[in-house]
């Protein structure tokens, strides 16, 4: 990842020594950013690819202890319980959170397994929006269940009910196409991975049922219409590593370096995608 986001190994090393006198410091997160050069909040904003200079004073704790942890959302922390991962004065968001427990992360991620980039955020986005809601203008759409609750058996059982029953309102509406096949298939896959005992399939007949599938619909389709752009560009760049890779015509060194570059071109614009802007 610290590759990938171009440091040298002489930041490499700076920042992990950052994070080792962080850990052995007393000091709150904030406090202890204020103790650091500026060479050295550099650094910080480098490994976590921070478009501004970090402004302490406007940092939540969140945002500061993050700072100081590895870009890693398995190692990150999500103070307030909103699925979104602050880090500087950003918001990330990442499915599961890091309020999940391990065995929820570990269903989801054989879940996924083999998918690309693009469809893993799609599927991130969708997920997140499922169980917080969204933000417009800083406004939340929905309160979210305290973890404890959200993660439990019961609150797993619920979430998946509703991701079939987002499903099978997709399907009345648009009939049965690649993309709504792909997700039923993580679907089970997540639920046969939780390990959930069976449950009553849900009806979305009901007007109560219809109203949340259709209400989750129209929230869907105001992110889509904020990530759009990025969307178009990321199948853009995907098709361009399909063809690179699939090219007799192209040496492997040359492949290697065009599908490199248009990596990290994707990583960017991902990253982009993730961020909510308040």
């Amino acid at each position: 990842m610290l590759n990938r986001r171009n440091l040298s190994p002489d930041q490499q090393s700076q920042f992990a020594n950052i994070l080792i006198k962080a850990n052995a410091s007393s000091q709150s997160p904030k406090d202890f950013l204020h103790s650091l050069t500026q060479k050295e909040m550099a650094v910080l904003q480098q490994a976590h690819a921070l478009a501004n200079t970090i402004d302490i004073q406007n940092l939540s704790a969140e945002g500061a202890a993050n700072l100081l942890i590895q870009p890693d959302p398995n190692l990150q922390v999500d103070y307030n319980n909103d699925g979104m991962t602050e880090i500087g004065e950003g918001r990330l968001i990442s499915f599961p959170p890091p309020n999940a427990p391990e065995h929820v992360k570990r269903a989801w991620q054989e879940a996924t397994e083999g998918l690309n980039e693009l469809d893993k955020s799609r599927l991130e986005l969708r997920m997140h929006t499922t169980v917080y809601g969204i933000q417009i203008d800083a406004i939340p759409s929905k309160t979210p269940l305290p973890a404890s609750l959200q993660w439990s058996q019961g609150g797993l059982q619920s979430l998946v009910a509703t991701l079939y029953a987002q499903l099978d309102f997709s399907v009345s509406m648009e009939g049965w196409s690649e993309h709504h096949k792909a997700f039923e298939q993580v679907i089970q896959r997540f639920e046969t991975n939780l390990d959930l005992p069976e449950q009553q399939a849900i009806s979305t007949n009901s007007n109560t049922a219809s109203a949340e599938i259709k209400n989750h619909d129209v929230m869907q389709l105001l992110l889509d219409a904020r990530l759009g752009i990025d969307r178009e560009k990321l199948e853009e760049i995907e098709e361009k590593i399909q063809k690179i890779a699939n090219n007799p015509d192209i040496p492997d060194h040359e492949k290697q370096q065009l599908i490199q570059s248009l990596q990290e071109k994707k990583e960017a614009i991902l990253a982009q995608a993730r961020r909510l802007i308040t």
